[in-house]
């Protein structure tokens, strides 16, 4: 039988230190054998603490037995859970080093896949100025742009073929577990679904500079876009009436804009057609569209 007491740094908060103990005693006969490393490893429930589930493939039982200040692993603290199962990660990769076994590491799903999960045909293609660039099948492009927050990172634009943004992935980075990191979190990321860009995206308390660092690299992602999927900018057909007030069709919308700059009404393009009948969505993106083109025509 060989005994491991192992001791990690977990940067949680407050900081804390987990000690798991390793117990590894199957015979080599077992080592790829699971029926016989349940039969040969010593149960969890007689080690003090709570119980780890191993990694597939490793014939070992461990658990956490003591940590020098507790923290609660429960919906709410995501930095201590974060750092914690960050650090349990990392204790079984230090645990198969000295066992002499090889630990696998956890699935980890591509970042394309993440962003464009229907999609099988992912094909590597060029683009200045970004890390790598990928076409996602019939679907889109993914832009890797590669920057730094507080530390070196990676991060994964997905880009439909209506310039929306499909969907925002991390790739490698240095970010703290749970600090830092939580700017690169699904939870967060999924904000920038169907925008142009990061304008009107909050910042994580605590993770600003992360936070700021994603707007960057999806700015920088959406302004190579263009070389990939052509322009998306939709068509505005502005007239300018002398008294400076003006009306704009884009699409199936019609915007009338005052001598002030303001909208001051929105009907639908086909005069048969209803307002009702334009998704909302489009509507506001036609008014927005509107008045840029106004703006631009006024020199503002």
């Amino acid at each position: 039988m060989r005994l491991f007491l192992i001791q990690f740094p977990v940067l949680s908060a407050p900081p804390s230190y987990l000690r798991v103990i390793a117990i590894h005693n199957p015979p080599a006969s077992t080592i790829n054998n699971p029926d016989a490393q349940n039969q040969h490893s010593t149960p969890a429930a007689s080690l003090t603490g709570p119980a780890i589930s191993s990694p597939k493939g490793v014939a070992s039982v461990m658990a956490v037995v003591s940590m020098e200040k507790t923290f609660p692993i429960i919906s709410g603290a995501t930095v201590s859970s974060k750092a914690f199962e960050s650090a349990v990660n990392t204790i079984f990769q230090a645990y198969g080093s000295l066992a002499g076994v090889e630990v696998a590491g956890p699935e980890v799903t591509p970042p394309e896949t993440i962003i464009f999960p229907d999609v099988t045909d992912f094909t590597e293609v060029a683009l200045d100025g970004a890390k790598k660039a990928i076409k996602a099948g019939d679907a889109g492009y993914v832009i890797v742009m590669e920057g730094q927050a507080a530390g070196p990172m990676e991060i994964y634009v997905g880009v439909g073929m209506d310039g929306k943004i499909a969907g925002v992935a991390a790739g490698a980075n240095s970010e703290t577990a749970g600090i830092g990191s939580q700017a690169l979190e699904p939870d967060y990321l999924k904000a920038y679904i169907g925008k142009t860009s990061p304008d009107g995206i909050d910042n994580i308390s605590g993770a600003t500079e992360t936070s700021v660092g994603v707007k960057k690299l999806v700015r920088a992602a959406m302004e190579l876009a263009p070389a990939l999927i052509g322009d998306t900018t939709p068509k505005v057909d502005l007239t300018v009436a002398e008294d400076g007030s003006a009306s704009a069709i884009i699409g199936a919308v019609r915007v009338e804009i005052d001598a002030a700059g303001k909208v001051a009404g929105v009907t639908a393009a086909d005069e048969t057609a209803d307002l009702a009948s334009i998704a909302p969505e489009e509507v506001k993106e036609a008014m927005d569209n509107a008045l840029a083109a106004y703006n631009a025509s006024k020199g503002a």
